[in-house]
């Protein structure tokens, strides 16, 4: 089936007008979950990472079938204070 990801942020919404085939819904949202990590790499090099943002995943008819906040693509660890 084709998957189509549509990036909501602090940017605005950039669309995918191409979409790509993904054989379910989970392999789909493997591959957002690499896109979502990419920009938020791009982010930090800039020095700010908004994770407030989503990715949409939608279908051909543009129906979201399943929306992946920023927040799911990565785990934050602050470091410890010691003692």
């Amino acid at each position: 089936m084709r998957y189509f990801f549509h990036i909501q942020n602090g940017n605005g919404c950039t669309r995918d007008e191409e979409g790509q085939e993904f054989a379910d819904l989970d392999a789909a949202r493997q591959s957002a979950l690499t896109g979502i990590r990419s920009v938020l790499g791009e982010e930090l090099m800039r020095g700010v990472v908004d994770l407030s943002g989503r990715l949409d995943i939608c279908d051909g008819t543009d129906r979201v079938l399943l929306s992946v906040p920023f927040g799911e693509a990565v785990q934050v660890q602050q470091a410890r204070a010691e003692r």
